[in-house]
């Protein structure tokens, strides 16, 4: 593999200054901070720490006001959902910082997180503190690594891409993610291997580094697997103390499990989070180069890996260990694409790919070497590569560097609708999350996100948001009749079009959206002219853009859909429908019962209602999920109908409408479930009845 290196001590030298340089970089943008489902970890901390437990009681109206976002309720005791591996790893860390460079306003830490609620400046610059100095010690370990493979010039440049042109810089060190700790684990297990490949001694200490991987983050378990079984068949000789190294962690975690969940894992830890899905073949393609998520598209200087793979290959110097490498990182690309939620929701780039940085770091470095000789850089091939090194990596730091520095790329997620709930974004390359900096500042954001009727109105949940720069104002022109709340008030009149002005209280700050809510009478909806006009204004009140959202805009991307033209039919869903979801092209909604439906008429006529369904809860299913069940449905105008349904074959119903809105419900008899009491690992709390994948009327 070259000339194999040792490490003196100017390398060791040379390694802290990159960690505390990387350090101080790191830590210089401090306004974009996106804890999300790591928001208890410095609670966590905290109760350790204070209360010598790792429930989160103490914090309950915290918890409560999140509905308890990131936690779980067990034998009535609140805890994170997420592992307990990464406060607890960084403990030494955060009391250091907790003690020595964060002011808590003259309390301690507990003290003040009790009467905080999380996202306040302090709690988040601790965030940015901690997980910065994992992912900064991760480069060190990196160019340590980098040492035994290529030259001093080249690990240090190879270390610094891989920290800043990736989401270990954009994501990792922003918050206490799981992926900070778990990069760092990682790090220093392989370069206990490489010292091991070197004659050098240690390696039973990668056993307990491994542990800490897999407390920190199961998705580890592909790399400890893989590389315990490189460890048995390549470095026998330390095999037994590798086990016994890493079993006191062992020990400690399954005892825990024990003692809170009553299982052996942690219910995060489940595998049954993972299957092939339907979009586990685009998510394939996603996790590589989907413009939001793609692991090429935002760190394009991996694409350099396929040269050197396939030279290494063709000059059979592809070792065993090039071929572990390689499967660690193919395996967990296909595990995460297992999971249904494969973009790892508000996040910005390949955030799930984050874990497998050490990974491609050594197999980086140890075929590098393979398209750029180091006796030979003068060559026309080794400076295509070094060009392409040096663009390439420019490139992917740039990308990283604007997800830290500017809150646009984040607010992409939001803005103009959800990536949860609109995934075929992902794709959209006319807005690529990294490139939304650069969109029109005056650029207005309004997404339809939701719609709950209720006697004789309908409610609407609209997101305003502003992908600009700086603080913009608003005014928003709607129907007379029309209710906006709970921040906006009326100047009480009406303009030349009769329409009625509401102007918000106060500016939507840069780079941020805000909901508002809505209601009209359902009448108001067999009025073709409905419409909602947004107008964006300077603080001097002059309006710089505007937009009109009508009805057929509306109508998709909200509760409402088009039944059909046909005598000014229109359906809107009411209570019970949930958003819609997408698998592939496939599209569903997952529905509570009752469910109820409104059908507007501008006649008395009778019509065929069509209903196909999909599953639907079954209390005898493993999972509560099954394909067959009796439905009732009532009209206002005639006896409740039974069904007996079955999951994709159509249910068709004669029903008699009225002129006006005519209200149709629809229960399943066997009622709800929450997907969370049959499986401890499923996060989805909601109250499901069943799917719904087709409502129309001929």
């Amino acid at each position: 593999m070259g000339d194999y290196r040792q490490v003196p001590r100017l390398d060791i030298y040379l390694a802290v200054l990159f960690a505390i340089v990387s350090y101080f970089i790191l830590i210089q943008n401090d306004e974009h901070i996106f804890p999300s489902d790591a928001q208890w970890a410095i609670h966590l901390y905290s109760s350790i720490v204070y209360e010598g437990n790792t429930d989160l009681d103490e914090f309950r109206p915290q918890l409560e006001d999140r509905n308890f976002h990131s936690a779980r309720v067990y034998n009535e005791t609140a805890y994170s959902y997420f592992p307990i591996g990464t406060p607890i790893f960084l403990t030494p860390v955060l009391f250091v910082l907790e003690k020595g460079f964060v002011d808590f306003e003259g309390e301690n830490l507990n003290e003040y997180l009790q009467t905080s609620f999380g996202k306040d400046s302090v709690n988040l610059k601790l965030h940015l503190l901690s997980a910065s100095v994992a992912v900064a010690l991760t480069g060190s370990f990196l160019y340590l690594i980098g040492l035994y493979y290529v030259p001093r010039g080249y690990a240090l440049l190879l270390a610094f891409v891989f920290i800043f042109g990736s989401t270990a810089y954009s994501t990792a060190s922003r918050a206490l993610w799981q992926h900070g700790p778990s990069i760092l684990t990682l790090a220093v297990s392989l370069w206990l291997l490489v010292r091991a490949e070197h004659g050098k001694k240690g390696l039973a200490l990668a056993g307990f580094m491994l542990a800490w991987a897999y407390l920190i983050r199961p998705s580890n378990s592909v790399p400890i697997a893989l590389i315990t079984a490189y460890i048995f068949f390549y470095h026998r000789s330390y095999f037994i103390k590798f086990i016994l190294c890493s079993l006191p962690l062992a020990i400690l975690f399954f005892a825990y499990n024990l003692n809170i969940y009553d299982q052996w894992l942690h219910p995060y830890y489940a595998a049954s989070r993972l299957g092939i899905t339907p979009t586990f073949y685009e998510a394939l393609l996603g996790n590589l180069v989907s413009p939001a998520r793609g692991l090429f598209v935002y760190s394009s200087f991996l694409l350099l890996l396929i040269p050197m793979i396939w030279m290494g290959i063709a000059k059979r110097k592809f070792e065993p260990l090039d071929w572990i490498l390689l499967a660690i990182v193919t395996l967990h690309w296909i595990a995460i694409s297992m999971f249904a939620h494969w973009w790892g929701g508000y996040s910005y780039g390949p955030r799930l790919f984050t874990d497998m940085l050490p990974v491609l770091f050594l197999l980086f470095v140890r075929n590098f070497l393979h398209v750029v000789p180091e006796f030979d850089r003068t060559s026309i091939p080794s400076k295509v590569m070094n060009g392409l090194l040096i663009g390439l990596s420019a490139v992917s730091v740039t990308i990283h560097h604007v997800g830290v520095v500017n809150q646009a790329g984040w607010s992409w997620n939001s803005l103009p609708t959800s990536i949860d709930q609109f995934p075929e974004r992902l794709w959209d390359w006319s807005d690529i999350q990294f490139l939304r900096p650069l969109k029109d500042p005056n650029r207005i954001g309004l997404a339809v996100i939701g719609n709950q009727p209720e006697e004789g109105l309908t409610k609407l949940e609209l997101q305003l948001g502003n992908v600009g720069s700086s603080d913009k104002y608003w005014d928003i022109y709607v129907i007379e009749g029309v209710t906006l709340y709970p921040d906006f008030y009326f100047d009480n009149k009406l303009d030349d079009s009769k329409n009625l002005i509401a102007r918000y209280n106060f500016p939507i700050t840069s780079n941020t959206s805000h909901p508002i809510s809505l209601t009209f009478p359902h009448e108001l909806m067999k009025d073709s002219d409905f419409a909602l006009r947004v107008d964006m204004l300077e603080e001097d009140g002059q309006v710089i853009n505007s937009g009109v959202i009508p009805l057929d805009q509306l109508i998709p991307l909200g509760s409402f859909e088009q039944a059909g033209r046909a005598n000014n039919l229109k359906l809107l869903y009411g209570q019970g429908w949930y958003p819609r979801e997408f698998a592939g092209e496939f599209e569903y909604r997952w529905t509570k019962s009752p469910a109820t439906i409104f059908l507007y008429s501008e006649t008395d006529q009778t019509k065929e209602l069509e209903l196909v369904f999909g599953e639907m809860f079954d209390p005898a299913a493993e999972n509560g999920k099954g394909n067959t069940g009796k439905m009732t449905v009532t009209t206002e105008s005639g006896p409740a109908l039974e069904f007996e349904v079955q999951n994709g074959v159509p249910l068709v119903t004669t029903v008699d409408l009225v002129e006006g809105y005519n209200q149709i419900e629809i229960k399943l008899e066997t009622g709800n479930f929450s997907p969370a009491d049959f499986n401890a690992g499923d996060s989805d709390r909601r109250l499901l009845s069943f799917i719904t994948n087709k409502v129309e009327l001929r």
